[in-house]
């Protein structure tokens, strides 16, 4: 028969986390992200897709500097609690729980990029994005018309050859903001927390990255799948990682209109030269829903 999956389960899953991520943003900025959010004029911010070198992005465009990018704004807003003022030193514990309500930004912010974010990509595409320039490579996230684009490539072997295609996904402006926030002034933040404490910081090759935490490697799919299939176990009562939400956010985006951007009608060239393949009239890959379920 299947797991059923009820779209209103599914779809209800989706928002909670959208409002757990303000709710941990609201703790790491001192209980005021909501006013902090409604004055981010997120039209008024200046960004290009060519490449302005190695840590460069919308965050350190001087055109931008209204945004007042850093941790000033951070730091302002936290500074009761992370200071001791009479004593003149770090509150470390204080320190070490803004550390930890990171991460767990971190881990509902890639929840909320993988599932907001338009066709669900595989996991690699997400879990690399780049929030700056590399020495070698362009950054993945960028701000076009007051709006948060993320830019992966759909075939990684194929941008290699320098013959592949783009992928362009936008989040919605909830999300937006808080991805903004997060590079402009919480990883800032976090920088300067980590060395006045001298906690374990990021190794240089790690910086551009937009998930890690201390001096982790970049996060991989496995995280994501985790983290994924928790929550939707928790809101939904079916487990979904990865590979079995891609398949049914596909299925529900047919259903549910705005969940998943529209696609370009059209066909996608098929170079799979296997006839015997079922390719997706909408994604233009091969059909693998690695399990069956019954969307209510």
């Amino acid at each position: 028969m299947g797991e059923h999956i009820s779209v209103e389960d599914f779809t209800r899953t989706l928002r909670d986390e959208v409002t757990e991520a303000e709710k941990l943003l609201d703790k790491l900025f001192g209980g005021v992200w909501q006013p902090v959010s409604e004055k981010i004029d997120m039209g008024r911010i200046i960004d290009n897709m060519i490449r302005l070198g190695a840590g460069q992005s919308f965050a350190s465009n001087p055109k931008n500097n209204w945004l007042e990018p850093g941790p000033a704004k951070v730091m302002q807003l936290i500074e009761a609690s992370i200071w001791d003022a009479a004593r003149a030193r770090w509150k470390r514990q204080r320190i070490k729980k803004w550390l930890r309500d990171l991460r767990l930004l971190r881990e509902t912010l890639l929840v909320l990029v993988h599932t907001w974010g338009g066709l669900p990509g595989r996991g690699p595409e997400i879990t690399t994005l780049r929030h700056c320039d590399s020495w070698q490579l362009i950054r993945n996230i960028f701000i076009m018309d007051g709006h948060v684009m993320i830019v992966t490539d759909q075939d990684k072997m194929k941008a290699i050859r320098n013959n592949g295609r783009k992928v362009a996904r936008f989040v919605p402006d909830r999300i937006g903001r808080m991805i903004m926030a997060y590079i402009a002034w919480l990883l800032p933040t976090e920088r300067v927390l980590r060395r006045e404490c001298q906690l374990a910081e990021p190794r240089g090759e790690q910086l551009e990255y937009m998930w890690r935490d201390g001096s982790s490697p970049v996060w991989e799919t496995d995280r994501l799948s985790r983290k994924l299939a928790r929550i939707m176990q928790a809101g939904t009562g079916v487990r979904l990682g990865v590979g079995r939400y891609r398949a049914i956010a596909i299925e529900m985006g047919r259903r549910i209109r705005g969940l998943v951007m529209k696609q370009l009608e059209g066909k996608i060239d098929n170079e799979d030269k296997d006839n015997n393949v079922e390719i997706d009239p909408i994604t233009g890959e091969p059909v693998d829903c690695g399990g069956s379920w019954n969307i209510m």
